[in-house]
């Protein structure tokens, strides 16, 4: 309510939240593993990429799943 000023009920949007942050969490484990086993690039530039693709994920999802 005071960060994003959503009038919501908070519990469905702690739910919504918690499920995108586990499922962003698998997706960053699963593609970094993906990269780096295929050998398309170092651990560390795999984890700059996969950071960069769920900071879009992450931001879409949150604005407009969770908090909308």
């Amino acid at each position: 309510m005071f960060t994003f000023e959503s009038t919501a009920p908070w519990m469905p949007e702690l739910a919504a939240y918690a499920c995108i942050a586990v499922l962003s969490l698998a997706i960053n484990h699963l593609l970094v593993h993906w990269m780096v086993t295929n050998k398309l690039c170092t651990f560390y530039l795999a984890k700059l990429i996969s950071t960069g693709l769920l900071f879009l994920w992450n931001y879409f999802m949150h604005s407009h799943f969770t908090f909308s």
